[in-house]
């Protein structure tokens, strides 16, 4: 109760009540903040696995870019961006790049896109797997669509199974697999981790100059956090979900009250 006061009192002390739209100049959405929300994404990436040291990309490799975050701002964003399930991509900016636009940009002629699925539907994995074929590496973007709250609530951390299915066919191919994970959530992949010679966690970085690409290409920009291996595995397990409950009753001064987390 106390932090839900707090934030009402520094929305009282900022006029949103009177102006619910504040003016730039009370210190949001500048220049300044915009380069914290650079760094903050860049630091919150972390690179999981990096057999050989696939990452950074050697200059000159040709790119196959694959996965249904590849291409999409609202993954990148998630919820509660611009629209509460941050579903609407045709609120957002126009110049902010996708993870794919942003390698394009980078890597020109040498990045091609299939996109092979969907978040839960196949459209060509055999596509994918001859343009992984013609590759010297493959780029394979999985992950989550854009949620808030109830509507974002999931049973199984697993991947989707069309995703999995993706990511098995492209390492089958024998080409090295960077998996690139783009979601508010940690999922489950042990299927595809074996696989992949690099797995770089994007979490929702937003958009600005798509950080979590250029990393694919500087040295200079390396996630603030690493793993040396994967040793940990998840396994599959149904979640709870808790629809309803009734509030505990008000305890008795000097009394304990459990509550469950």
């Amino acid at each position: 109760m106390k932090q839900f006061v707090y934030i009402l009192r520094i929305k009282f002390d900022l006029g949103l009540f009177e102006n619910a739209m504040p003016s730039p100049t009370m210190g949001f959405a500048t220049s300044e903040s915009r380069q914290t929300a650079l760094q903050a994404a860049r630091e919150s990436m972390t690179l999981l696995k990096n057999s050989n040291d696939l990452l950074p990309l050697a200059k000159g490799r040709k790119i196959l870019i694959t996965g249904p975050t590849a291409n999409s701002l609202i993954s990148l964003n998630n919820g509660w961006t611009y629209v509460w399930q941050g579903n609407n991509e045709a609120l957002y900016p126009k110049d902010r790049q996708t993870i794919l636009q942003a390698i394009q940009t980078k890597a020109r002629n040498n990045a091609t896109y299939v996109p092979g699925v969907t978040f839960d539907k196949e459209i060509d994995i055999q596509a994918a797997v001859n343009a992984a074929r013609e590759a010297d590496v493959a780029v394979v973007c999985v992950g989550e669509s854009s949620y808030a709250e109830t509507p974002g609530n999931i049973t199984d951390l697993t991947l989707s199974d069309t995703q999995l299915k993706l990511a098995q066919a492209i390492e089958a191919t024998g080409k090295p697999v960077v998996l690139v994970l783009v979601e508010g959530r940690p999922r489950i992949i042990n299927r595809i981790t074996d696989g992949a010679q690099a797995i770089l966690m994007a979490y929702n970085p937003a958009t600005k100059e798509a950080p979590q690409s250029r990393m694919f290409f500087s040295v200079t920009i390396i996630p603030a956090a690493s793993f040396p291996s994967l040793t940990r595995r998840l396994q599959i397990a149904t979640l709870p979900m808790i629809t309803n409950f009734s509030r505990p009753k008000r305890p008795v001064l000097g009394t304990r009250l459990l509550v469950p987390v």
